[in-house]
């Protein structure tokens, strides 16, 4: 049986906030003495408490307790050698976050820009799609204006029947024939 995921936010329980922080401040300075052991490097931890109590670890010889009793015997060199140290560190820190936030950033253009051009396409689709409706629309129409004409068109027909005229009769068939062509192209 695992452990649930611990939701990030601030423990209610005063007690509770306590035990947590004893337990986790333990842990963290465990783990900078195990960090600065593995991998031969200076580490420092600085961790203050609800009430303004100052717990920390340090393993090289350029980081000493800032406070307590050994704070007199701190030289200005050792002072100035750990500032150096304090601002290239925080430069690079600086820097890294520059670096994240302009990733983000970047990642955050592309899926917008990703997006827009599915909506783009969509609508794209949707704008042709109304074309050909609009298209077949009008073609219904001109077709239904044709078809009212056969109707002036049938009495023609019956009319060239009765008077043996054979040219009107061909070409009333001949824009039929233009009309079907039409309709079935479309």
């Amino acid at each position: 049986m695992g452990r649930k995921k611990l939701q990030m936010k601030r423990i209610a329980d005063k007690n509770r906030r306590l035990v947590t922080f004893s337990k986790r401040r333990s842990g963290l300075l465990k783990r900078a003495r195990d960090l600065s052991v593995l991998c031969d490097v200076q580490v420092a931890a600085v961790v203050f408490s609800g009430r303004g109590k100052l717990y920390d670890f340090s393993s090289g010889t350029n980081c000493r307790y800032l406070d307590g009793p050994n704070a007199e015997e701190v030289s200005v060199t050792d002072l100035i050698q750990l500032e150096e140290q304090l601002d290239a560190a925080l430069t690079q820190t600086r820097s890294r976050k520059r670096q994240l936030m302009m990733e983000n950033i970047l990642t955050f253009h592309e899926k917008v820009f990703n997006c827009l051009l599915i909506e783009t396409s969509t609508l794209l689709l949707e704008v042709r799609k109304l074309r050909d409706e609009n298209e077949l629309l009008m073609q219904e129409r001109d077709i239904g204006a044709l078809l009212s004409q056969s109707d002036c068109d049938d009495r023609v027909v019956q009319g060239a029947r009765e008077n043996g005229d054979d040219r009107r009769l061909l070409l009333f068939v001949s824009r039929l024939k233009c009309l079907l062509v039409n309709v079935r192209e479309a």
